[in-house]
C-alpha cells in the first residue's frame, strides 16, 4: 500500500512573447475548429485589450497577457491535448513573437503518516547545519525545535535533449502532511518565432510529461519505500 496519495495533479503550457489579448474569445476558438462549440456563456469569459482568461471545456483555464500565454488543465486525461490546443492555435497565428516556453507539471501529495511527512523533509533538507548557523536555537525547547524543516527547495537540472534552457524542480511543503512538486521545464527560443515553438512543444511536450513524473516517483519512492 502506497505510503502517499496523489491528490491533485495539473499540467500547463507557458509562452512568454507578444500577444494580443482580445483575438483570444471563445468565438475564434470556434471558428477554427479548434474547439467544438460549447456554452461558454456559463463560465468565466474576460476579454479586454490587455486580458483574455476563458474557461474552456475539460478543465482547461486559458489566461493570456500581452506578454503571457498560459493553457492549464487540472484534468490529466487532458494533458496531451494541451500540446494540440498550443500548436493548432499558433499554427494559425503563425507570426506571433515567441520567445521562451515553459513546460510544467505539478503533483499535490498527502502523507498521511505525520512521521513520513517529517523523515521525508529531513532526508531532502537535514536541520543540523541550520541549528548550527542559528545559535540562538540553543535557548529553545524541543517543541519549537520541532518547526525547523523544509519549506521550499529548488533544483536545477539540464535539459535531457538537445533544446536551449533547463529542468526546474520544486517541493514545497503546503501544510502538515502535504507536499507540492512543481516540475518547469524551460525551453529558450533560437528564432522567437510560433513556428519554431510549434515544432518544439510537437518534440517536446510527452517527453517533459514523463520525465516529471519520473521525477517525482523516483524522489517519493527513495523515501517513503521500505
Amino acid at each position: 500500500m502506497s505510503r502517499w496519495v496523489v491528490e491533485q495533479e495539473e499540467a500547463s503550457i507557458v509562452l512568454v512573447g507578444n500577444f494580443n489579448p482580445k483575438i483570444f474569445h471563445p468565438e475564434w476558438f470556434i471558428r477554427h475548429e479548434l474547439i467544438e462549440k460549447w456554452d461558454y456563456l456559463s463560465s468565466e469569459v474576460i476579454n479586454i485589450p490587455d486580458l483574455s482568461r476563458v474557461e474552456l471545456p475539460s478543465e482547461c483555464l486559458l489566461e493570456v497577457l500581452e506578454n503571457r500565454l498560459i493553457y492549464r488543465s487540472t484534468l490529466k486525461s487532458n494533458h496531451l491535448a494541451l500540446k494540440d490546443l498550443v500548436t493548432g492555435t499558433f499554427s494559425i497565428l503563425s507570426h506571433t513573437p515567441v520567445q521562451q516556453i515553459g513546460l510544467n507539471y505539478s503533483q499535490t501529495l498527502k502523507i498521511p503518516d505525520k512521521s513520513d511527512w517529517l523523515k521525508f523533509g529531513l532526508e531532502l533538507a537535514p536541520t543540523e547545519l541550520w541549528k548550527k548557523a542559528a545559535p540562538y536555537l540553543d535557548d529553545f525547547g524541543d517543541d519549537e525545535k520541532s518547526k525547523i524543516g523544509l519549506n521550499s527547495l529548488k533544483m536545477e537540472l539540464p535539459r535531457p535533449d538537445t533544446h536551449s534552457g533547463v529542468v526546474r524542480a520544486g517541493i514545497t511543503a503546503k501544510s502538515i502532511g502535504t507536499i507540492l512538486f512543481s516540475i518547469n521545464s524551460h525551453i529558450d527560443l533560437q528564432d522567437g518565432t510560433a513556428s519554431e515553438m510549434v515544432s518544439v512543444v510537437e518534440d517536446a511536450w510527452e517527453d517533459s510529461l514523463e520525465l516529471s513524473e519520473v521525477i517525482i516517483n523516483t524522489i517519493m519512492k527513495s523515501h517513503l519505500e521500505d
